[in-house]
């Protein structure tokens, strides 16, 4: 028995060296949270937005839309602004035991960062392309944005939910649903690549879809690493309070 015990709390003392966040840390994090959530959702949805016109845009080769969105698009943009100006006040003014809480608000700013960059890379290139006369997008090339727009529209809107309720019990779901949405997109990779070899595809068309298919998996991806360090972080603070 007390070898067991012995034993025992070496286990504990080992899972207590792997947090990764102290008592400050965590209370640090819960201000950070209560502060950030309101970006964090707004940017999410505006990405959504975005994306949902961007397709449809595509659809109708309506280079007048998306210009507009184009235009729209530092709106987004400033969120990311906003949040990375604050970054150097907010470091100097927390206490020094709390570095993993600043690295906490870095990470999330890094990941939302990397989400509105590939959506402006989409809506950039998208207008590039059909500002230059180039010929419309294939029926199925929209067709499948269309079903990854739709899918993506109800991932983004599961993944506000998580961060407007602060509820993260159902990030099992949302990380099947990524997967399944980074099979669609690889899905459609190879649907493209088949295409070029069987039908008559342009290297501009090509160019365009193959880059709105590969932004579209780093903005999910970037996404899910956002729920993941929330998630981790949650995780801990359960078990500490």
């Amino acid at each position: 028995m007390i070898k067991t015990g012995i034993n025992h709390s070496r286990k504990v003392k080992a899972e207590l060296k792997k947090k990764r966040y102290n008592r400050i840390d965590i209370i640090t994090i819960n201000d950070i949270t209560s502060e950030t959530s309101q970006n964090i959702t707004r940017i999410i949805q505006g990405l959504n937005t975005r994306y949902i016109k961007l397709v449809n845009s595509l659809g109708y080769h309506d280079h007048v839309k998306l210009k507009k969105i184009s235009k729209q698009f530092p709106e987004l943009e400033n969120e990311i602004v906003d949040l990375k100006g604050n970054v150097f006040y907010y470091i100097k003014s927390l206490e020094s035991d709390t570095v993993e809480a600043s690295k906490f608000y870095l990470l999330t700013i890094d990941y939302l960062q990397d989400m509105v960059r590939c959506m402006s890379f989409m809506i950039n290139s998208s207008s590039k392309y059909v500002s230059n006369n180039h010929r419309n997008l294939k029926f199925n090339q929209i067709r499948d944005l269309k079903r990854i727009s739709s899918d993506l529209d109800d991932f983004f809107n599961q993944l506000n939910d998580v961060f407007e309720k602060n509820d993260f019990d159902e990030v099992k779901i949302l990380l099947y649903k990524k997967n399944k949405l980074l099979d669609l997109v690889s899905e459609m990779i190879q649907k493209q690549i088949e295409r070029i070899r069987t039908t008559d595809m342009g290297q501009q068309n090509t160019d365009l879809y193959f880059g709105i298919l590969l932004e579209t998996k780093d903005m999910i991806i970037a996404g899910i690493n956002l729920l993941n360090l929330f998630y981790d972080y949650h995780k801990e603070a359960k078990q500490e309070f």
